[in-house]
């Protein structure tokens, strides 16, 4: 399985969009400041995802959510307010 993630920065409120196969581990090299696009920003939190069962899915969803920054924030809607209800379970 495949992650398409958001993460925003804890310092600056900048969200960056990403794709990967193993969440914790990005996560991790993110707020190590191993990710050239994120090292100066950190430390970061997941605030949305969406599991694909493959990688091409979630390229996809990575792409459409960098070039589109009104599907950006309709995804991030959808995906906060899913995880809420999920947490309130």
């Amino acid at each position: 399985m495949y992650v398409t993630y958001a993460i925003e920065s804890l310092s600056k409120g900048r969200i960056y969009v990403g794709q990967t196969k193993d969440l914790s581990r990005r996560l991790k090299l993110h707020n190590a400041g191993k990710v050239r696009s994120t090292k100066i920003d950190g430390p970061w939190q997941v605030v949305a995802t969406e599991t694909f069962p493959s990688r091409s899915e979630a390229m996809w969803t990575e792409r459409r959510l960098k070039r589109s920054h009104d599907f950006q924030d309709r995804w991030l809607t959808n995906r906060v307010a899913t995880n809420r209800c999920a947490d309130e379970k």
